[in-house]
């Protein structure tokens, strides 16, 4: 690199080495509209374009300042060209007509007024253009292949678009812009538009037609990679446009055509400032609007997944801090909870043909101490009469009845859990509920003695996370000769006692977590960034939660929490679980795991030691070992000394183990303002205020007591629904049962739940008012109707004396053919840019 024009080049690189190296060490450019990334991708331009000028451009091959894949390179032809352009002398010609990327970037950075403008030759462009080229040398001539005006215009052209769409300075000022005025459009292709995912409750809904929604509308919502979504399954097509009027719009200050002009105002003037546009345009059309739509979409789709990924770990987190059952005890007349872990049963539906219904019993500790199968309760099972002994008379299912009765009483569990997987469950769950009313009424005492309480209480829960941990390598492992539905029923009532415990294990090798159905968009998101979530949300549970290393060092199934204790992991925690087993499956605290057992270090034992609780565990072998209240604490034992002080000035004891024993609700009056003072510690005052509140309940639990499932959930469950597929709007398929005067009953065409069409919505005939409805319908009829709600019947209003849940559908072809109203009560209301199919051409565009 020798000469002028090199010098000038190696200063434009020193600066452009600065600027990289100012944008890697501050992690973002100044400018709030736009992004590290981008500006090393403006910096990569210029130097790939000065490499083209040297011939250095293969050199580069290959290389990308930020990181991603190098953009696809220009041909070598081009690259050659903007060198012979160089060569040939064309900066100079083009700075007698045009504003220089330099001069173009100083008029940017101050609108308001043009600090530089093009020169004006007196004559128009042919004209000048044709006078430039004879007076170019034949070598130059030669190098570039002008040969006439006409092509002397095209070369300073393409010399002007290449320096201008190199220039950091006005791509930054271009892509402010175009963020600032582009606008998406999507439409639905021929197989989109009618497609289940495009409907208005579906997850591509609100992507099947929008109109000119800005890039900023999308921040802060999952919408782009829905679009995206659907782009790739082919149901919409997407459009991005920056209306070029707006951006030539002499009018406006801050236009970035105005401040390349010239202000005259004569004939000749516009002609060249219409060259000016042409440059201009080139540049914005052909080379930068591809960059900054390609970054525009990465960066929308970068925040979109960011969002979904928050909703999905959300609904990781409600799965994983469930509260777990406690153990209930009789207090005056009412029922108060313990933190004693239960017994429970477990009962899971089978649907018999060698898979049973089946009851399991698992102690304290999640083990498996019995279980009973029962085919008489499999399958479609017998409706008994009314009287509480009935279920025990009739002769269908007595047997088992009988067997669970005197199972229930040898060894009464504090809670009997029925999986809400079937509709037959409910008749499980009545048969179990009738066995718990007549021990409550004739066992009383016998309850009582077991219990503390004189009732069993009979609850339903939610089977699915059950059904994924029966397939899972854990339960393989543990569970080798156990058939699935044993093995579902056993993580039913394990999921009941440490719902994170249970997650835990999911997370393990086999990941099988990452199939939960947490949330519509999950499988938009990769396999990676989904456990990376569940990474996230088990650690924060974990450090909520916390970990007794005793329980888990006894208990298979309480293991794999540990590895998502902070600072351990997967190696360190089987580690530390090896060492505790070689040490007798105990320890009796947090200072004997430490310092004895020599597997933690300084560090990790820092991170992990608050959240590795040391408690008898209601272990039998460890009955008769004394551990300390604050290794059962959240307490980092760092600010031991600090608890054992404030202990001490709430009891006025200086016994160590007594004050920390004795100071409950002591605590609530020690002033721990004066605790701070006198310690010479008023920095520790945050920690002391949360030592008291930890020590008013060591390892006290946090994730709030459990709550039984209300009547819909259960509904929603047994069916294989959700409040999303029954959702008012959508289209269902259903079976005519009875034909009444006002009204026809239905049941639904894949599942038994009921359906009414009131005689209004039947049909758009004005006549329906009037006919008999008996005349016009038949038993048997398949009908195709909306669903207008989902209505709660309790039992006094039934027939049977239940309680039901019943659709309310319309089989109007009015209401069918109403595709309008769900879009805009689902999708308008609350988007300005969705349009309907009507509205399409009527919207206007830009």
């Amino acid at each position: 690199m020798e000469g002028p024009e090199a010098e000038a080049d190696r200063a434009v690189l020193e600066e452009l080495t600065q600027k990289v190296t100012d944008t890697l060490t501050l992690g973002a450019a100044e400018d709030e509209g736009c992004w590290s990334d981008e500006v090393l991708g403006d910096v990569e331009a210029r130097c790939r374009l000065l490499a083209d000028a040297h011939g250095l451009s293969d050199q580069l091959a290959g290389m990308s300042l930020t990181g991603a894949a190098p953009a696809r390179q220009k041909a070598p032809s081009a690259r050659n060209a903007y060198r012979a352009q160089r060569g040939g002398g064309l900066a100079g010609v083009a700075a007698q007509v045009l504003l220089t990327a330099s001069q173009y970037c100083a008029n940017l950075e101050d609108l308001t007024s043009q600090g530089f403008e093009p020169e004006e030759p007196s004559v128009d462009p042919a004209t000048w253009f044709d006078t430039q080229a004879a007076q170019l040398s034949d070598e130059a001539r030669r190098v570039m292949g002008v040969y006439s005006g006409a092509d002397l215009r095209r070369q300073v052209k393409a010399y002007a678009v290449a320096e201008l769409s190199a220039e950091p300075a006005v791509r930054a000022f271009m892509r402010s812009m175009y963020i600032n005025y582009g606008r998406v459009s999507t439409r639905p292709t021929a197989s989109g538009e009618s497609h289940a995912s495009t409907d208005p409750w579906a997850k591509y809904g609100g992507a099947k037609r929008l109109q000119n929604k800005p890039f900023a509308a999308f921040f802060g919502t999952d919408l782009f990679l829905r679009i995206q979504g659907a782009v790739r399954e082919r149901l919409v097509t997407l459009t991005v446009v920056v209306p070029l009027d707006k951006l030539k719009d002499e009018s406006r200050d801050e236009g970035p055509f105005k401040s390349y002009y010239s202000i005259n105002v004569s004939a000749v003037a516009k002609e060249w400032n219409a060259f000016r546009e042409e440059v201009l345009t080139e540049v914005l059309t052909a080379h930068l609007f591809p960059v900054f739509e390609r970054e525009v979409k990465q960066r929308l789709l970068a925040d979109a997944k960011q969002v979904a990924l928050t909703d999905y770990s959300s609904a990781i987190w409600q799965l994983a801090t469930a509260p777990p059952l406690r153990r209930p005890l009789a207090e005056a007349e009412t029922d108060v909870l313990t933190d004693l872990p239960p017994r429970v049963v477990a009962a899971v539906w089978g649907p018999g043909q060698g898979v049973p219904t089946v009851l399991v019993s698992l102690d304290e500790r999640g083990n498996l101490t019995d279980l009973l199968p029962c085919g008489q309760l499999s399958g479609v099972i017998p409706k008994s009469g009314q009287s509480l002994m009935d279920v025990f008379n009739d002769g269908r299912k007595a047997t088992d009845i009988g067997r669970i009765r005197d199972k229930l009483l040898d060894k009464p569990p504090h809670h009997v859990l029925v999986g809400a997987s079937s509709p037959q469950s409910s008749q499980l769950f009545e048969d179990i509920s009738r066995i718990a009313s007549h021990l409550a009424e004739d066992h009383t005492r016998r309850l009582t003695e077991e219990l503390e309480v004189g009732h069993l209480q009979v609850a339903y829960a939610d089977e699915r996370l059950a059904a994924l941990w029966e397939n899972c390598r854990a339960a393989r492992d543990e569970f080798p000769e156990q058939p699935g539905h044993v093995r579902r029923a056993i993580a039913l009532a394990r999921l009941a006692l440490d719902p994170m415990c249970v997650i835990a294990q999911l997370a393990g090798p086999g990941r099988e977590v990452l199939s939960v159905k947490a949330n519509a968009l999950q499988d938009l998101l990769s396999d990676d960034e989904r456990w990376g979530a569940v990474e996230q949300v088990l650690v924060s549970v974990v450090s909520q939660v916390g970990v007794d290393v005793n329980l888990a060092a006894n208990v298979a199934w309480r293991r794999d929490a540990l590895q998502f204790v902070p600072g351990l992991g997967p190696r360190k925690a089987r580690a530390l679980l090896d060492a505790v087993q070689r040490n007798g499956s105990k320890v009796e605290s947090r200072n004997e795991m430490y310092r004895d057992l020599g597997v933690l270090g300084k560090a990790v034992f820092r991170n992990a030691g608050p959240f590795l609780r040391v408690t008898g565990a209601g272990l039998p072998q460890l009955a008769n070992a004394e551990f300390r209240q604050l290794d059962a604490s959240r307490v980092h034992p760092e600010s031991y000394r600090l608890a054992v002080a404030l202990c001490e000035a709430a009891t006025g004891s200086e016994d160590v183990e007594a004050a920390v024993e004795e100071c409950g609700d002591k605590l609530e009056a020690a002033d721990v303002v004066a605790l701070a003072a006198e310690r010479g510690v008023p920095g520790k005052l945050p920690t002391l205020v949360d030592i008291r509140h930890e020590l008013l309940l060591p390892g006290g639990e946090l994730r709030g007591p459990w709550r039984a499932m209300s009547a819909k959930q259960v509904f929603l469950l047994q069916h294989g629904e959700s409040e999303d597929t029954l959702r008012p709007g959508r289209i269902v398929e259903a079976k005519i049962v009875y034909i009444g005067r006002d009204e026809v009953k239905c049941r639904l065409a894949h599942t038994p739940i009921e359906a009414t069409v009131q005689r209004h919505n039947l049909s758009s005939n004005p006549d329906i008012d009037r006919v008999d409805l008996r005349t016009v319908l038949q038993r048997d009829q398949a009908v195709r109707g909306r669903i207008v709600n989902l209505k709660f019947q309790k039992a006094e209003e039934s027939r049977d004396g239940n309680e039901h849940f019943i659709l309310d559908i319309a089989t109007r072809q009015a209401d069918l053919d109403n595709v309008e109203h769900w879009e805009k009560h689902y999708l308008k209301s609350v988007d300005d840019h969705f349009v309907h199919a009507s509205e399409v051409d009527r919207r206007p565009a830009g």
